[in-house]
């Protein structure tokens, strides 16, 4: 925004591009706005990839860092045990992701291809981009609007550059995203993966926990369905810049369908494992409540009989409860609202879930052929 004000091409007087965005937001299609060229705050589809590139950036960069930082964060909520057989498994998890995350060189070869993608919808856009349909009238057509386009290499060759080096990092740290779920999918779907870092899960009551010692885990999943949403909104935008030619668009297409189900699939996976590892805490606590009531009994006969008599004739019965009383009674307490997801606010959860739902039926009618 400051680099498009600086050269005059940040918005323009009397253009009400937004008004269309607005109406393609609320699923309804608006009037034409009256512009007379194509400034960056218009320009929606590169307005929203600026936005989205530095979000991909950021929030691989997040779930990789919270990813190798799982382990210890799952210890200190108390889920895993702090031991040598935890220890191991963790230092096995940190390897595989040093070994085979794209870095060094791959990663280098990575941005060289994300950076021949880029160009290449950059030529696209300026070709065929649908805003240039969208703001076209009688009075000022398509050819005009291309030349006056606020990134046109011809007119503005840095901001040209500028805006080819942001989306290269977009793309690059997107297709980095792919390459991390598509390992993290492969360890999902392989049993000999899953049982060597099958680690050892411990029950967490409520109140040490609202999600049970499971929170670093729920919010690296929202996280990584966050992302998916980012993609999702990211597509669309490119799909708006590949108006012409059915080929490209039917290639866009498949990738955005594939990205999106296999994200899709990666996040409900990961949560499938979660709630059944959950359950299974589950069925051990509610073991371990029954032994310990058994146990608890017995202690409160013996204690009982044991008591002392006192001067008056009568006896004082020791009503205090032990600890292992009071922590019985927790984790009874905690079965009776048990959820099959260990999720702290179940409808504010689903209220996230909403952005993503709108993403998706957008994405959707743009593969359609509906507007986006």
């Amino acid at each position: 925004m400051a680099l498009t004000a600086a050269f005059g091409v940040a918005r323009e007087s009397g253009c009400q591009g937004f008004r269309a965005f607005l109406g393609s937001l609320l699923l309804r299609q608006g009037e034409p706005p009256n512009c007379r060229s194509v400034a960056f705050l218009v320009d929606i589809p590169t307005v929203i990839l600026s936005l989205t590139a530095p979000f991909a950036a950021i929030a691989y960069l997040t779930i990789l860092r919270r990813l190798e930082s799982l382990v210890p964060d799952l210890q200190r909520t108390g889920l895993l045990p702090d031991d040598a057989d935890t220890a191991a498994k963790y230092q096995v998890l940190r390897q595989w992701l040093h070994q085979l995350l794209p870095r060094g060189w791959k990663s280098c070869v990575l941005f060289a291809v994300s950076a021949m993608m880029t160009v290449w919808l950059y030529t696209r856009n300026l070709e065929s981009g649908g805003i240039f349909q969208a703001l076209a009238s009688p009075a000022v057509p398509e050819e005009m609007l291309r030349d006056h386009w606020w990134a046109d290499y011809r007119q503005h060759p840095v901001l040209a550059v500028h805006c080819i080096l942001v989306g290269t990092i977009g793309v690059h740290y997107a297709l980095a995203s792919a390459w991390l779920y598509a390992l993290v999918g492969r360890h999902l779907l392989s049993r000999s993966r899953r049982k060597s870092l099958a680690f050892r899960v411990r029950y967490v009551p409520r109140w040490r926990d609202r999600s049970f010692g499971w929170s670093p885990a729920i919010a690296l999943i929202m996280l990584s369905y966050a992302s998916t949403i980012n993609f999702a909104i990211s597509m669309i935008a490119v799909f708006d810049m590949l108006q012409t030619g059915s080929f490209n668009r039917t290639v866009a297409g498949a990738f955005a369908t594939l990205g999106v189900l296999t994200d899709l699939t990666l996040v409900i996976l990961t949560l499938n494992d979660v709630g059944k590892v959950h359950q299974g805490v589950r069925s051990s606590v509610r073991k371990s409540v029954a032994r310990g009531l058994d146990k608890a009994e017995a202690s409160r006969e013996q204690r009982t009989r044991q008591r002392r008599p006192i001067r008056n004739g009568r006896s004082r019965s020791h009503s205090v409860a032990t600890r292992r009383e009071v922590n019985i009674i927790l984790a009874a307490r905690d079965l009776d609202s048990w959820p099959a997801l260990p999720i702290s606010n179940l409808p504010l959860g689903l209220l996230k879930v909403a952005p993503g739902v709108y993403a998706i039926i957008q994405l959707t009618r743009t593969l359609t052929g509906g507007s986006s």
